[in-house]
């Protein structure tokens, strides 16, 4: 499985039946049992009459989920302690499944009673611990496009409500000079400040929450500069577009027509 070890060595081709039981631990259960001092080398009494002894410390693994920490752990070498079931993990450079039929003859040939069952590639066993995950995250992307939508739908409507209620000071800062150059700055300086006001409102929600999505998420941070930078000049831009077309009609006011409508 390429463990890193940290320390002692790995199993050998002597470590049978008939040698002293030897075992490797993990890190947490080596500092946790020994802190400061090495683990090798030490006894301890498990499943057999004879103590066994300690060769080896390997780094810690996730043996559940990416989520779930890490428990201590202890490794045995089959030859000395035999066990009912037991998964079998075959590496290769091919594709593993066009290796389950060699490793059926091989199973035979070692007993021709024993069954092969739940044939799995890595990545299915990957997959299977992150559905989970995976499909709230995919809940969460919905929810956040949905929200996005509306928020281009209110900002669009509330910067075209707000340009057709000033369409006569509109209409009387062109007659009185004003270009239509003005008139844009104006629309758009309007969008610029609700714009600004959501986007302060949701950092401040997002810093409060943070601790809720830490939950939700795996070795990222909830409070990660680089994604609060984007999605802020992301709903900047889609602010800057919404605020593109009444600022268009607000420039196509005629002075007259804004006057004579009141």
């Amino acid at each position: 499985m390429s463990l890193p070890l940290r320390a002692g060595r790995d199993f050998a081709a002597t470590d049978i039946a008939t040698a002293p039981p030897v075992i490797i631990v993990s890190r947490s259960l080596a500092e946790s049992n020994w802190p400061g001092e090495s683990a090798i080398g030490k006894r301890i009494r498990l499943f057999s009459p004879a103590p066994m002894e300690i060769v080896g410390v390997v780094e810690d693994v996730r043996q559940t989920s990416l989520v779930a920490p890490s428990s201590p752990t202890i490794y045995i070498p089959a030859a000395q302690f035999g066990y009912p079931v037991m998964s079998v993990v075959v590496k290769s450079g091919r594709d593993p499944l066009a290796l389950v039929p060699a490793m059926r003859r091989e199973l035979r040939a070692v007993d021709p009673l024993l069954p092969l069952e739940e044939i799995r590639t890595m990545e299915e066993v990957l997959d299977a611990s992150l559905a989970q995950r995976r499909f709230g995250m995919l809940l969460l992307g919905f929810f956040a496009a949905s929200a996005l939508g509306l928020v281009v739908i209110g900002l669009y409507g509330v910067i075209a409500y707000g340009v057709t209620q000033r369409t006569h000071e509109i209409g009387v800062r062109m007659a009185l000079g004003a270009s239509r150059r003005d008139v844009l700055r104006l629309v758009l300086g309007e969008g610029a400040r609700v714009t600004a006001a959501g986007v302060a409102l949701g950092l401040a929600g997002a810093l409060a929450l943070s601790r809720v999505l830490e939950s939700m998420l795996y070795d990222v941070s909830a409070v990660d500069p680089l994604t609060l930078g984007a999605a802020t000049f992301l709903l900047v831009a889609i602010a800057f577009v919404a605020s593109g077309m009444p600022a268009r009609r607000a420039m196509s006011v005629e002075p007259v027509e804004a006057l004579r409508g009141e």
